[in-house]
């Protein structure tokens, strides 16, 4: 190329070539429809459980650490309580706790004498709640018929007592009822009449029964099998 004489050169207009920043995404087919979320195990209900009782502890501790480094002007006076009051009320709970105490101690000891490891069914339940946190749940399934085949199947079945204790009180006294029912059903009992017992002894000859005669002659000789008595 040449070079003007007065030595500037001319800018270039060439436009230099561009290319797409990347992006670092592609086009991707649609997606499938996601499959359904698995049920939530019973040990992972447990796990939230812990963690929300710590974090409602947690805002119980900072808010009483804010009432008491409140300044003296701003703290709100409260009356007294009324002493009957208080002693009457301690008096119905500590009443009902020992109630239900006690229809815990026979609903365990009708478990123990029905079921041989029910001691290891007490304790698998325990790994699903606090169940001395759980006042509803004992009280209903101590007002239950069977409650200690009810307690041993949560006990057995880990999933289901996680299911049952996250209800509320009222749909956790209709499901315990369902199971009550569910694992009282009793063996059927057949309807048929019991077989007809030969009637020892002998009658005479072509008194003996027997399944392949026929049924007219069998009629004949049980007739006289009673008369014969």
């Amino acid at each position: 190329a040449e070079i003007p004489a007065d030595g500037s050169v001319a800018p270039s207009t060439a436009t230099p070539e561009t290319t797409p920043p990347n992006t670092g995404t592609e086009a991707t087919p649609e997606s499938a429809e996601p499959p359904k979320e698995p049920r939530e195990p019973w040990f992972q209900k447990r796990i939230n459980e812990l963690t929300a009782k710590y974090r409602d502890e947690e805002r119980k501790r900072q808010a009483l650490e804010a009432i008491l480094q409140a300044p003296e002007g701003t703290k709100t006076e409260t009356p007294p309580p009324d002493l009957d009051q208080l002693v009457n009320a301690r008096a119905a709970q500590i009443a009902a706790q020992q109630a239900l105490n006690e229809a815990a101690e026979r609903t365990y000891q009708a478990g123990k004498g029905k079921h041989a490891d029910f001691d290891a069914a007490v304790q698998g339940l325990s790994q699903v709640a606090d169940l001395s946190q759980a006042p509803h749940f004992l009280e209903a399934i101590t007002k239950l018929p069977n409650g200690a085949d009810v307690y041993y199947h949560l006990g057995k079945h880990l999933d289901d007592a996680a299911h049952v204790l996250s209800l509320s009180p009222v749909n956790m006294a209709l499901e315990l009822a369902r199971l009550s029912a569910s694992v009282a059903k009793p063996a059927s009992v057949s309807k048929a009449p019991p077989p007809i017992t030969p009637v020892s002894g002998s009658a005479g000859g072509g008194s003996e029964l027997s399944d392949d005669l026929p049924i007219g002659e069998w009629i004949k000789r049980r007739e006289a099998q009673l008369k014969s008595r």
